[in-house]
């Protein structure tokens, strides 16, 4: 039969067993290797830490840091051994729909060029904001008003565009 003190011993082992499980999966701590590069941006607007680093879709690692470094944004993310990435990649700012969560989606490179190692710096394609794609539509929906206005003709070209409509809907 055991001991009393040897009961209360296995008793903590189990328990700093469960600790140490539990700090692994609820850590976000990674027993793979990985290596880490930046990435370059003018503007991240709504990207994350901790976002999901893709690569033809698939997660092949994390951004762990975003920082302000000489006016520019700089994010670093981990990314797994097995990301063959090469030098002259490029990475971007996507969503999962239109106000979906943001991540960053990494193209490979070209196989011409040397992979990337632990540390190296890539930049980033800006993404397009839709604050200034709205502000572009509105600005061409104005023009053409404008336009239309000049003709001095609209009755008739009124006339004219809806017989294209009736053409088109037949």
């Amino acid at each position: 039969m055991l001991s009393q003190e040897t009961k209360v011993g296995f008793f903590v082992l189990a328990g700093l067993a469960a600790l140490a499980v539990v700090t692994v999966l609820l850590g976000d701590i990674h027993l793979e290797r990985r290596y880490r590069i930046r990435i370059i941006f003018t503007d991240i607007s709504g990207l994350p830490e901790k976002a999901q680093v893709r690569r033809a879709g698939v997660v092949v690692g994390k951004v762990i840091d975003i920082r302000l470094v000489d006016d520019k944004a700089q994010v670093t993310a981990s990314l797994r051994k097995d990301a063959k990435i090469h030098k002259d990649a490029r990475a971007r700012i996507v969503s999962f729909g239109i106000v979906g969560t943001k991540y960053l989606e990494i193209t490979s490179g070209s196989e011409k060029e040397p992979l990337i190692e632990d540390g190296d710096t890539i930049m980033g394609i800006e993404p397009v904001s839709i604050d200034v794609a709205v502000e572009k539509v509105l600005a061409g929906v104005a023009e053409i008003t404008d336009k239309l206005k000049e003709m001095g003709k609209e009755e008739e070209l009124g006339k004219s565009l809806k017989r294209i409509l009736d053409n088109i809907g037949a």
